[in-house]
């Protein structure tokens, strides 16, 4: 919390330590105005009892008796990848602001072991895709529903964050949707390093190597034993594996045969639940391709219920501010319908 008050304490008006018994009772409140005359506050708080998991609630400023229903929607956001709370080019931090102006109580959560969350005993810090993980996000919607009696949840995320918000659905926890922003991959084996083959190499890569079989400089790279070519080899292998069971996944759900990691059947059961699934894409990004393979029939099937959308210009993490804006505005025209 210390590194949180350092880094954010000059952008607000006060700072102050006297925060409703409702609240963490070592947390800290902001307030600010909006630059469309909105008054919020956040507090840097603790959703677990036992000060390991570390959030930011933003909301708007407004005497109890005033808010009527608005509490009762609540977005948890997940971090991208090993990064923080604030989210990369301090996204989440502008998404959490304009969310509350439309009356969402907004918390923004570390998972444990990544920004200002404390690491679990006997794990290690840093993990973007962390054993836990599920746990702590049940931890924040408790906490959500608890305090502030939140009974509509999203969850939403980048990169890793859209794979925790998915799995956390998938689990059944108590969601209503879900904003999945660039997924990197949406089954994770426990143990595996990033360092590994992983599916979004074999999706992106597969296409790239096929071209420069024709290159005369990849040829002589290849003969100076500048290329891996067993991992060349294996990434086309996997190709062919995963086109293979995409298009047998397909089948066998047209027959209620379900085999194991079969998205398709995961998103039509999200659906059949009542869960929103929408999926935003930067145009090229590997999870686009990933989704249409092993989502296979199964996204269009699902209809409405889970949308996709593509933007073009964009990088994985839109850190250019035009790309950016037009992600915040789906997200936010997603979250509001």
């Amino acid at each position: 919390m210390v590194s949180y008050l350092a880094r954010n304490k000059p952008r607000y008006e006060k700072l102050t330590h006297s925060v409703p018994a409702a609240v963490d009772e070592r947390a800290a409140s902001m307030h600010l105005s909006t630059a469309e005359g909105s008054r919020l506050i956040e507090r840097a708080l603790f959703v677990d009892e036992g000060g390991t998991l570390f959030a930011i609630a933003t909301q708007l400023e407004q005497p109890a008796a005033q808010r009527g229903n608005l509490q009762r929607h609540g977005v948890v956001m997940l971090n991208t990848g090993a990064t923080s709370h604030i989210g990369p080019n301090r996204m989440y931090v502008e998404l959490a602001r304009r969310w509350a102006s439309c009356g969402y109580v907004v918390l923004r959560l570390d998972l444990a072991g990544i920004g200002d969350s404390a690491t679990r005993p006997g794990q290690n810090g840093n993990q973007v895709y962390p054993p836990g993980a599920l746990d702590d996000v049940s931890a924040a919607i408790n906490y959500l529903r608890r305090e502030y009696g939140v009974q509509q949840v999203t969850l939403a995320g980048l990169c890793a964050g859209a794979y925790h918000a998915l799995r956390s659905a998938v689990s059944g926890l108590h969601v209503n949707t879900v904003l999945l922003v660039n997924p990197l991959t949406f089954y994770w084996k426990q143990g595996s390093k990033l360092s590994d083959l992983q599916i979004a190499e074999v999706v992106g890569n597969a296409g790239v190597y096929a071209e420069r079989v024709l290159s005369g400089k990849s040829w002589r790279k290849l003969l100076r034993g500048r290329v891996n070519l067993w991992r060349v080899l294996m990434v086309l292998l996997r190709r062919v594996l995963l086109t293979a069971g995409s298009s047998a996944r397909d089948f066998l759900r047209l027959l209620n045969i379900r085999l194991p990691q079969d998205l398709g059947w995961e998103l039509q059961s999200l659906a059949a639940r009542g869960v929103r699934i929408v999926f935003l894409f930067a145009r090229g990004d590997v999870g686009e391709d990933l989704l249409r393979m092993q989502g296979g029939s199964a996204v269009k099937a699902i209809g409405d219920r889970c949308r996709v959308h593509v933007i073009d210009g964009a990088d994985h993490i839109f850190s250019q501010a035009p790309a950016r804006k037009k992600l915040l505005q789906l997200l936010t025209t997603e979250l509001t319908r």
